[in-house]
């Protein structure tokens, strides 16, 4: 009898071991199925954030329609007018004096403005099949703009990327 309960308690103890070996591995292989799965996430957000730096730069580099190309010129280039603040770049002259320069000799209020805009927009419109993407993209006026508001002597360093 005394050797039947031994070899019980052994089996149990054997068991529980079993058993204890069976829930470790058991959350080990949960582990590795909820690292996978994290993993799957991460590089399916990987493949959508490529997909979507895709889209944008092929939306950026894309030929534009004539309304784009007004909307981004407006935007892109009309920003970077700006004021020269640098005195060393200014004439010094008095932006009063008109002798030599051209300049209106009369100003006249032009009354039919908006309608005349309105029929010259119509006439573009109208100039260019519908959908027409024959227009510089956002890339390219972003590149013309550096070369318009930009002295050839700062460009060219900030173009090839080693600012002065």
């Amino acid at each position: 009898m005394y050797q039947d309960g031994a070899d019980e308690r052994e089996r149990r103890i054997e068991l529980e071991e079993s058993q204890r070996a069976a829930q470790l591995e058991i959350q080990q292989l949960r582990q590795q199925v909820q690292n996978r799965d994290q993993q799957k996430q991460l590089d399916n957000q990987q493949v959508q954030d490529q997909g979507q730096q895709i889209r944008e730069l092929q939306e950026r580099t894309q030929s534009t329609t004539i309304f784009e190309y007004i909307r981004n010129c407006h935007a892109v280039l009309y920003s970077r007018l700006v004021p020269e603040a640098n005195r060393r770049l200014m004439t010094g002259k008095s932006t009063a004096n008109r002798r030599g320069r051209p300049h209106p000799l009369e100003m006249r209020e032009w009354n039919n403005f908006l309608g005349e805009q309105q029929d010259l927009f119509e006439e573009i419109s109208n100039a260019f099949p519908p959908g027409y993407r024959g227009f510089s993209s956002i890339e390219g006026l972003e590149n013309m703009g550096i070369g318009l508001f930009l002295p050839p002597t700062v460009s060219s360093p900030i173009i090839e990327g080693n600012p002065r």
